[in-house]
């Protein structure tokens, strides 16, 4: 363990001695250094002054009329980040981050900073290998896609189309997620997996089950709205730049950041509160936080009473939970655990912000229902500046939406008060609906049934909302929802 000295002091090193001419002399570190850095800088100043490398400096020439500066948008994840890109004929050459951007504000993360080498980079395989005797061999296109297409033919027939593995990767960009989906349901399969399965498979469903869909409420911009920012097993400083950069902005409008983490990282290291929580303990950490939030009042009453129900089995959860057996089970002391509820209660609205320390979990769903329940009781859920957020939901995992149904960057739901979500601890299935007065227009993909004169049953369109738009959905083979990209960009 690294630990500071206590004294200015520090003891000198055994001294080396050195014999020269029957002299004993001794050399420390420090005059060695010195010595060796004069000698240096003697013999590059010599070389200087005789190989003449000063020269006049002069102005740079101006860029090549050739080369074109088009603006274009990251294909990868779905925060939407725009690109400057530099073309010189018809090839792109070079790139920045458009500084006027509202979404990376000039900034970029490591994979929208490689995006043109994925496809044109000198590193990146440009031609199919094969694998005999231990080394990899370059065979043709038409070889490569005959003994594969042959292949998985034969296994097809044998085994069925449910026994091909059908892997996304975090490299495809929307176009190529959604036909990877097509290609896998035209094999005759929905056994298609990817990394966002653990990323946000837990995500959906705790969230779905606490406001009726699995869908985020509000925008990374939205976060300059918050008076408070509540960030549960995330670490955005180092794998997710470009939203650390709007949590970082709403400090700077005042905001106070919270951050539970078992490491001290490189976002705790901004943090106004840092709490070193037990790893596997977030849903008691929650309701520790919760019970000080509900003995004090701090609850937003109102909104409860006209736009949840459900609520008094999570009161009756939450008694279980006093600050003596929080700090037991999660490590934290108790009067940390005050003091955040206090910030949380005192500084609204509040985002409260999840990540893969939440979601990657055997308990993973309960952990991001907590979280949602969390703010149902702050009444931070549809408000500007408030709303639980999961920073991976936002992005769509900051890799493709391999395992949804068509290729969606992101869906939201909008709705208008009041509205009323609904809390269940059992396993039941909740619901989200609407009252007098209220509205709520759902991304939501619904085919309708009905059956024809011979009584079998007929899937028919139906047009549905996404962002303000109304597209088509459509049944392909397999019973695989499938729909425009493009309609979901806004």
């Amino acid at each position: 363990m690294l630990r500071k000295k206590l004294s200015s002091v520090c003891r000198a090193r055994d001294r080396i001695a050195v014999n020269a001419g029957g002299t004993d002399t001794s050399v420390d570190r420090r005059r060695f250094l010195m010595s060796a850095g004069l000698a240096a800088g003697g013999l590059t100043a010599f070389a200087t002054a005789q190989s003449g490398s000063v020269s006049k400096a002069s102005a740079q020439t101006g860029q090549s009329p050739s080369i074109q500066h088009r603006k274009t948008i990251c294909p990868f994840c779905a925060v939407g980040c725009s690109i400057s890109a530099e073309i010189e004929n018809g090839v792109w050459i070079g790139q920045e981050p458009v500084f006027e951007s509202p979404v990376n504000m000039g900034t970029h993360c490591a994979k929208g900073a490689a995006t043109r080498e994925l496809a044109i980079g000198h590193r990146r395989l440009k031609y199919p290998t094969k694998l005999e005797n231990g080394r990899w061999k370059r065979v043709s296109w038409e070889q490569a896609l005959e003994e594969i297409g042959d292949q998985m033919l034969n296994i097809r027939q044998k085994s069925g189309p449910d026994s091909v593995y059908w892997l996304g990767s975090a490299k495809f960009s929307n176009e190529a997620g959604y036909l990877f989906r097509k290609f896998a349901a035209m094999w005759g399969t929905n056994n298609v997996d990817h990394q966002a399965r653990i990323c946000h498979s837990t995500t959906v469903a705790g969230v779905a089950n606490t406001f009726g869909y699995g869908a985020m409420t509000n925008s990374f911009n939205d976060i300059h709205n918050s008076k408070s920012i509540f960030l549960l097993g995330g670490n955005p400083a180092e794998a997710h730049p470009v939203s650390m950069l709007h949590l970082l902005r709403a400090k700077e409008n005042g905001a106070t950041l919270i951050v539970v983490d078992p490491r001290f990282t490189r976002t705790a290291a901004h943090a106004d509160e840092f709490v070193r929580i037990r790893t596997g303990t977030d849903v008691a950490f929650l309701w520790g936080v919760l019970w000080h939030i509900l003995r004090n009042g701090w609850e937003d009453k109102d909104y409860l009473k006209q736009r949840v129900f459900g609520f008094e089995q999570v009161r009756n959860e939450v008694a279980k939970y006093p600050p003596d057996e929080v700090e037991n089970i999660t490590g934290v002391p108790r009067d940390q655990i005050e003091r955040v509820a206090r910030i949380v209660a005192e500084n609204r609205p509040g985002t409260l912000i999840w990540c893969m320390g939440l979601t990657q979990s055997t308990i993973g769903n309960g952990n991001t229902r907590a979280a949602s329940i969390f703010q149902l009781a702050l009444g931070n859920v549809g408000k500007s500046g408030g709303a639980p957020t999961s920073s991976g939901a936002m992005t769509t995992s900051r890799e493709r939406p391999t395992l949804a149904c068509c290729a969606i960057p992101f869906l939201r739901i909008t709705a208008s008060p009041p509205q009323r979500g609904s809390i269940g601890l059992g396993s039941g299935t909740s619901t989200t609906t609407g009252s007098k007065g209220g509205s709520l227009r759902r991304s939501l993909w619904r085919p309708t049934a009905s059956r024809n004169r011979a009584g079998s049953t007929v899937r028919s369109k139906r047009r549905t909302t996404l962002n303000s738009r109304t597209i088509s959905a459509r049944w392909c083979s397999g019973g695989t929802l499938q729909t425009p990209i493009h309609a979901a960009r806004t």
